[in-house]
């Protein structure tokens, strides 16, 4: 398979999730096409992608004030980027039902930043979905990945990502 869900975590829907991209450059391709998945109702309509809708353009274009990408500064994610995350997301939701945030390259937060990261994880909020994404999960400290649906990604593996999601669409999210 392209991909594979850890066994050893519980199944269901996971607030949080760590997708190990094991250096796969479509990593983060994947990860935007489940972000879509999850908050584009005509990607649950129609059991496709819909890539077209203004929700989608929105998301595609950083415009979807529901979607929070938190990446390096310099060469690290530093504790006031996961900060700031955190005063944004007390807030209510402006639109949908969803607010997701992204951290790309979790593996090279710094372990203040982990700790930060740590606190806001032990408690999630209802309607709240963490996406951490790291080429080396083994880098990211072990609290972090034990709250965590892990799924690694198997680089040099051709496959659709978006056909993985169909089991997805036809009704794990109702």
């Amino acid at each position: 398979p392209a991909f594979q869900a850890d066994a050893s975590r519980p199944p269901g829907k996971p607030s949080m999730g760590l997708v190990d991209a094991n250096y796969y450059e479509k990593a983060f391709s994947f990860v935007m096409a489940f972000v879509k998945a999850i908050v584009c109702k005509n990607h649950h309509t129609n059991c496709n992608n819909c890539e077209q809708c203004n929700l989608c353009q929105r998301i595609d274009n950083g415009n979807y004030p529901e979607v929070k990408i938190i990446e390096t500064d310099s060469l690290v994610i530093k504790k006031e980027q996961l900060l700031e995350l955190q005063s944004e997301f007390s807030r209510s939701s402006i639109e949908g039902d969803y607010r997701i945030y992204i951290i790309k390259d979790c593996d090279k937060m710094n372990k203040q930043a982990s700790n930060s990261l740590l606190k806001f994880l032990e408690e999630p909020e209802e309607g709240i979905i963490a996406i951490l994404v790291a080429d080396n999960a083994n880098r990211v400290i072990d609290t972090i990945v034990s709250r965590c649906q892990v799924i690694s990604l198997i680089n040099n593996v051709k496959f659709d990502y978006k056909d993985i999601f169909k089991g997805y669409y036809e009704g794990n999210l109702n």
